[in-house]
């Protein structure tokens, strides 16, 4: 009999551990909540430091590029100043470029129209007319394709000048394209004492400064 039972006793220790592994989990549910808690502000901290924009694609806004409106204005002058927001300068772009590009159409014209004109007045070639026949001498004539060829020039100069301006204004205007000029801008004079770099002490002087936001 007490064989028996000792047998038994043995067999209940070996069974022990595999019956407390297949009893079901009971979790605490305080811990659980806890737990759900921390996931949530885990997220809720990932998403503030990784913000999505409103679009919702999770794409930065596109920067404003500066070489972009110099390119512009190269390829259509006014185009960087529309691109930059200053829409107004554009027609002023416009005016400043054509208005010597005109001039330097009507003094070509001019020029060739006195050319072959003196040609006509000293090849003696009855089949040449020269129009100005009776009113300019070929002396005078040579002048006048010599002053519009001049002019002619000074017309593609400035032409070329008002073209490298629109794109150089349109690259500093990009430079600048988030600089803060509101209201909030200020700019102060105060008297102030200024060293003296030699025998110490110090003068009197005017102070300038500018602040902002």
């Amino acid at each position: 009999m007490l064989l028996t039972l000792m047998v038994l006793w043995v067999g209940m220790r070996a069974q022990t551990p595999d019956s407390l592994q297949s009893l079901p989990t009971n979790p605490d549910p305080e811990t659980s909540e806890w737990a759900e808690g921390q996931s949530e502000s885990e997220t809720r901290s990932q998403a503030q430091t990784n913000p999505v924009p409103e679009g919702g694609t999770g794409s930065e806004p596109e920067v404003h590029s500066p070489r972009r409106a110099m390119l512009y204005s190269t390829l259509l002058p006014g185009w960087g100043q529309i691109y930059n927001g200053k829409v107004w300068k554009a027609p002023l772009a416009w005016a400043l470029i054509g208005t010597p590009v005109g001039f330097a159409v009507f003094n070509q014209q001019q020029y060739r129209a006195f050319s072959d004109a003196y040609i006509a007045a000293v090849d003696n070639n009855p089949e040449t007319v020269n129009p100005y026949e009776g009113i300019y001498t070929p002396e005078q004539l040579i002048t006048l394709q010599t002053t519009y060829r001049r002019w002619r020039d000074l017309s593609i100069i400035l032409a070329v000048t008002a073209y490298a301006l629109n794109i150089l204004d349109a690259y500093v205007d990009g430079h600048l394209y988030y600089f803060d000029v509101s209201d909030d801008l200020s700019l102060t004079i105060d008297p102030v004492l200024m060293p003296v770099a030699t025998g110490g002490g110090s003068v009197p002087g005017v102070g300038i400064s500018l602040s902002w936001p």
